[in-house]
């Protein structure tokens, strides 16, 4: 079968089934374009029969990129219906004074279109920075684009609220109540209940107001001046 990469022509072993008899690379003149077939793989054409030929070439003028994207270069696979049990390799380069301000060589990556719909649609790629290559796999013929793509976004992280710690609230001081006096007006409280009690009492006994009144008074004193006292 030959293998023509652009200015380059090689022949790789094949048998009538389509099936590749060693490893084989071709490159180019200027090393822009490699391809690499593997021993034991199957290279058909559109018929499905042994694939007599490959031809790589560049395409001008270039097509128009997708969206946010710009094309480095791109090389057109024929013939049109080959197909690979086990894909072929290739590397294909670009050059870095061609990319766009803002794009970054980290961000190249290949696209294949469709020459019927004008899509492109993208594959995985290993790009080698150093010597401004991608190098992918193929396993049917189409046009092949290098393209720059944007960077990613950089997630800006988004503010954090702390919640201020709760602060309980200092002792009561100064015109506060403080725990005597709490218990100052519960004790007041429960005079004034029996008291109550008391009249309830007298009144059911037929005894006198004043029996009672002057101890209450004594008691009530007694607890006012427990109130003073705490403040």
């Amino acid at each position: 079968m030959m293998v023509d990469a652009v200015d380059r022509t090689g022949y790789c072993s094949i048998d009538s089934d389509g099936i590749v008899g060693e490893d084989f690379t071709v490159t180019s003149r200027d090393g822009c374009v490699t391809i690499s077939l593997y021993q034991g793989t199957q290279a058909l054409d559109a018929e499905g029969d042994r694939l007599s030929y490959i031809d790589v070439m560049p395409v001008e003028p270039l097509p128009e990129p997708p969206e946010g994207h710009f094309v480095l270069a791109a090389f057109e696979f024929k013939p049109d219906g080959a197909t690979f049990v086990q894909a072929m390799g290739a590397t294909l380069c670009f050059d870095p004074a061609d990319i766009p301000e803002g794009m970054s060589p980290d961000n190249i990556v290949i696209a294949v279109l469709d020459a019927e719909t004008g899509e492109w649609s993208f594959i995985g790629g290993t790009v080698d920075t150093d010597n401004n290559t991608i190098t992918f796999d193929i396993d049917h013929f189409s046009v092949y684009g290098v393209l720059a793509a944007p960077a990613a976004p950089t997630a800006t992280p988004s503010a954090t609220t702390t919640p201020k710690p709760t602060v309980a609230p200092p002792p009561a001081s100064g015109g506060g109540l403080g725990t005597g006096a709490l218990i100052g007006i519960i004790v007041a409280a429960v005079i004034l209940l029996a008291i109550g009690v008391g009249l309830w009492i007298m009144k059911r006994r037929g005894l006198e107001f004043s029996d009672l009144r002057d101890g209450a008074a004594d008691m009530w004193d007694t607890t006012k001046e427990k109130l003073r006292l705490e403040r």
